[in-house]
């Protein structure tokens, strides 16, 4: 667990830099079009959120922990993603319910005044930007009007496919690999639609013993490790939720995998 503080710094440094570096190359691609726009979405958003469950394991740095959490949650701002910003919300809410709820009586103050400066803090930094970013107040207008970037479209029409499919084989194994691409134009950006196109019935049988099996283990992992727990309810929220608009089952971050790895099998190891 001491090498983890570690790692998360090392993550911290790398996503920033890919952050900047895919910044950068939005920009270049904007110039070449002749266009003037200089404010971006920016998928690296997610990797940000990856990092969350790895902020457990600075527990015994309060004052570290608390300002890589500010330090992620503006990035995940800049990046403005809102799948990236609504999923990272959710992880702030229960890392600092199980930061609180894990401290000791002695620690808790401490912990409650770290809150108040990281919110108050962000809460500054977000009504700034939001007051200065025109293409952010731009994504939050659209999305307050139902914009869902045409996902409304993709979505109904891979589902009336679903539903008008007659063939046994492609009801239970799927059509193949992109398929929602040959029907939609694009990608499900819904990994129960792409695989319940793509692989059918035995996909989603699949996906769901997938989850339902890291659940059992994220369950049984209360037993023994608060920080371990901690961290596969935070990789197990970041996880599923993805499933929702994302592709969750390929785009596995860097700072998931790792706290899947060390978590699982420190859980496995105790049990053992």
């Amino acid at each position: 667990e001491r090498n983890m503080s570690q790692y998360i710094l090392c993550l911290l440094v790398l996503t920033t830099i890919i952050f900047f570096r895919r910044q950068s190359l939005n920009l270049a691609a904007a110039i070449s079009m002749g266009s003037d726009q200089e404010e971006f979405t920016n998928n690296v958003a997610y990797d940000f959120v990856g990092l969350m469950p790895l902020l457990v394991f600075l527990h015994k740095k309060p004052t570290l922990q608390f300002m890589a959490l500010i330090y992620i949650m503006v990035f995940i701002l800049l990046g403005m993603k809102r799948g990236a910003i609504l999923v990272g919300i959710i992880c702030v809410l229960y890392f600092l319910y199980q930061s609180y709820r894990s401290a000791n009586r002695k620690m808790r103050k401490r912990i409650v005044a770290l809150t108040v400066v990281a919110l108050v803090g962000f809460a500054y930094f977000a009504i700034d930007f939001m007051a200065s970013s025109d293409y952010f107040q731009y994504r939050l207008e659209t999305t307050m009007e139902g914009n869902s970037s045409g996902r409304d479209f993709i979505y109904s029409t891979l589902y009336e496919h679903i539903l008008s499919r007659d063939s046994i084989g492609t009801i239970i194994f799927g059509e193949g690999i992109n398929h929602t691409v040959v029907i939609a134009g694009k990608y499900a950006h819904n990994d129960w639609l792409e695989l319940g196109i793509n692989m059918g019935l035995l996909g989603v049988l699949v996906y769901i013993i997938y989850f339902l099996t890291l659940g059992i283990n994220t369950f049984n992992a209360r037993k023994h490790d608060q920080t371990i727990f901690a961290s596969l309810v935070l990789c197990l929220v970041i996880m599923f939720s993805s499933t929702l608009f994302s592709m969750s089952y390929n785009s596995l971050s860097m700072g998931i995998t790792m706290a899947l790895g060390y978590s699982l099998a420190h859980r496995h190891n105790y049990s053992s």
